[in-house]
């Protein structure tokens, strides 16, 4: 029988019931830490908006691991940012990429140089840097306050010594609201893709379809040609705070 033939009760039992059987995740729990921004278009697809300074970032797990022991200092300063990629910078200190306003050009030697002038430029990182210090300072008090899922998506497993060494930096503020790690490699043959398995003490393990070099290769020179031509719609590590103090 078709639902449009069933009495309203049955209709209303039936809704009942697929809403109480329903998962309910809470996305606003969720914190990416890298290494890339695919979590972040995850989150923007299922309506979470709210910045953070990892979710839009390239940030290799060894990079993670200095920004997190030096607590960010020194963090996209002006004088250490390089050009990449047309709309990207290098935070050279830390080896992470950024988007950014501050767009380069490729010159006939294959080096990347910034469009902008060097007045332009200081305009441009003035307004970033007040972002960064904002969503450096939104992830501090999240790490503190809340009870979060961090999720690490990583394009291999990464070394065992990395991972006891992140989640050493990590564990104080695990421990003190609960929150969780939550690593995310690909799957291999004999491994289940989007089951999570727990491994310790606020860390859980999960792994994504199988790796495939050639779509990597073809995603990775799509999006170098997208931040060439100045594509911009994905920038959203420039969220702004409607107010000072405003999450």
């Amino acid at each position: 029988m078709r639902a449009s033939g069933l009495s309203l009760r049955q209709r209303l039992r039936r809704r009942l019931v697929s809403l109480l059987c329903s998962p309910v995740i809470d996305l606003q729990r969720f914190e990416s830490l890298g290494e890339n921004c695919e979590f972040g278009f995850l989150l923007r697809h299922h309506q979470v908006a709210s910045g953070g300074f990892f979710r839009w970032a390239f940030t290799p797990l060894h990079s993670l691991i200095r920004i997190l022991a030096a607590d960010f200092e020194g963090v996209y300063v002006l004088d250490q940012l390089r050009p990449r990629f047309g709309a990207m910078v290098q935070d050279s200190r830390y080896d992470i990429l950024l988007h950014s306003q501050l767009h380069s050009e490729q010159e006939p030697d294959g080096s990347w140089r910034f469009s902008a002038s060097a007045a332009e430029r200081e305009q441009i990182y003035a307004h970033e840097r007040a972002k960064v210090n904002y969503l450096v300072a939104k992830f501090r008090r999240r790490l503190a306050e809340e009870q979060l899922i961090l999720v690490l998506k990583a394009f291999a497993p990464p070394p065992a010594e990395q991972l006891r060494t992140l989640v050493t930096q990590l564990r104080p503020a695990l421990r003190q609201r609960g929150s969780s790690l939550l690593l995310v490699t690909p799957a291999a043959a004999d491994q289940r893709p989007g089951k999570v398995r727990v491994r310790g003490p606020h860390l859980m393990h999960a792994y994504w379809l199988v790796f495939n070099p050639m779509r990597y290769a073809v995603t990775r020179v799509v999006l170098a040609v997208l931040c060439r031509c100045g594509f911009s719609s994905f920038h959203g590590w420039l969220d702004q705070p409607r107010r000072v103090g405003q999450v």
